[in-house]
């Protein structure tokens, strides 16, 4: 096997490119962001945590 270059070993899942703010939705009774566009949203629900910007 020829050795992998650096940067493309596999690591496992990586985490997602920045995203455009326009894509970015908070609930309001608790925090609810989604990451989007498409079927790959990722959801993140944070509830009784501060949200520390």
């Amino acid at each position: 096997m020829p050795t992998p270059q650096p940067g493309t070993e596999d690591y496992g899942p990586q985490p997602p490119p920045p995203f455009p703010k326009k894509y970015l939705s908070m609930g309001t009774s608790d925090l609810k962001i989604s990451i989007g566009p498409g079927p790959n949203n990722i959801v993140l629900e944070l509830k009784d945590y501060g949200l520390c910007t």
